[in-house]
């Protein structure tokens, strides 16, 4: 049975009345596997900042580090919404 708000104005009605839904789908290695990737880029980041580029990689690898740590922390996105 249909709310007779709903049929007098369908869309209204539904964004009133939905709850917000949110699906994370959580992988068990991928923060070990990803600081791992990390850690080689910052030694590649290393490597090429005192041979071949004179810019500060490293910096930018460990704020990538910082970011991407942050997308795991899954608890934290609960409170985002």
């Amino acid at each position: 049975m249909y709310h007779p708000e709903f049929l007098a104005h369908p869309l209204n009605s539904v964004a009133n009345n939905c709850a917000l839904c949110v699906c994370s789908l959580q992988y068990p290695d991928a923060l070990r596997t990803m600081t791992g990737d990390l850690k080689n880029l910052r030694a590649a980041a290393y490597f090429l900042s005192k041979t071949e580029i004179k810019f500060d990689l490293v910096s930018a690898v460990d704020e990538l580090n910082k970011q991407i740590r942050l997308e795991f922390d899954f608890t934290r996105w609960v409170f985002c919404f």
